[in-house]
């Protein structure tokens, strides 16, 4: 088996970048899922079908919406750690915001 070390990081510009990012991002909403399944998050209901969402993704952004609770919180964090150890990617929370937001 080969293995190589990186000396550094993956490039916006390196041809696989987007590809190897949608990956490490569809296993994010995997876990997600998966804590949505077995109730250990619970997300907002929406639409007259009352959906429940708990995460949007765009490009370069993540929304997580859930019920506040303190049990979300703790559950979206260990997501959030797990994903750390998982991609090797660091979850910058200075970049992230918190509270409630009213249309």
């Amino acid at each position: 088996m080969l293995k190589f070390k990186p000396s550094r990081g993956l490039r916006q510009c390196y041809p696989l970048a987007l590809f190897l990012f949608l990956m490490v991002a569809e296993r994010l909403a995997g876990l997600v899922r998966q804590s949505l399944k077995k109730n250990m998050l619970k997300g907002l209901k929406v639409g007259r079908k009352y959906t429940e969402v708990c995460m949007l993704q765009f490009s370069d952004d993540t929304f997580f919406m859930c019920e506040d609770s303190y049990t979300n919180v703790i559950v979206v964090k260990a997501i959030l750690r797990c994903f750390e150890l998982v991609s090797g990617l660091k979850i910058n929370f200075s970049q992230t915001s918190t509270g409630r937001y009213k249309c």
